[in-house]
């Protein structure tokens, strides 16, 4: 995350610099997607699809990001080293693109492949991506949900190593060890 990007968000470096690895992920996934022009609401996932049509809290095409699991094991100082999953679900609003107004015409085929490909954009922004704390990701799985709301729901995971050092200087103050921690 460069320094304009923090300063636009509202973050300093010094926050910046005690960001454990889930909101160092997210802000770094979100700057990513945020490069697909086709999706318009980028946010955590916080069941925001799962509220009343008619009072949807987002725009769609929509990509809400969760952490659905971690794995960590302790490193030495503080530090950690895990395995994460990321999931993005996709939130497309069907009904409003393919709706038939009389019921004689068949929908547009080639608004559903353009809805597609916003699957296999996201995947190749997502696809290898890698920071300065995490190996590069790679897609576990996909899949979709059923939903009766004409909302259809695409579901991506990735999987990736990544090194938390956000309990360092905690760690080092328990020990009593004194270390001069830099943050960069």
């Amino acid at each position: 995350m460069t320094q304009e990007q923090l300063t636009a968000l509202g973050i300093t470096a010094e926050e910046y610099a005690v960001f454990g690895v889930y909101e160092k992920m997210f802000l770094d996934i979100s700057e990513r997607l945020s490069e697909l022009l086709d999706l318009r609401w980028i946010d955590i996932e916080a069941g925001q699809l799962e509220v009343p049509m008619e009072s949807y809290p987002v725009q769609f095409p929509c990509a809400l990001i969760d952490f659905p699991q971690s794995e960590f094991q302790d490193e030495t100082h503080g530090n950690q080293q895990g395995l994460m999953f990321v999931q993005i679900r996709l939130g497309i609003d069907l009904y409003e693109d393919l709706h038939m107004v009389d019921g004689n015409d068949a929908p547009e085929k080639g608004v559903a492949i353009k809805r597609l490909q916003i699957i296999t954009k996201v995947h190749k922004l997502l696809q290898g991506f890698e920071t300065e704390y995490s190996t590069p990701m790679s897609r576990t799985g996909i899949q979709s949900e059923r939903r009766d709301d004409g909302i259809k729901v695409f579901v991506l995971m990735y999987g990736c190593a990544a090194k938390d050092d956000s309990a360092a200087e905690v760690y080092a103050m328990k020990t009593g060890v004194m270390v001069n921690i830099v943050k960069g």
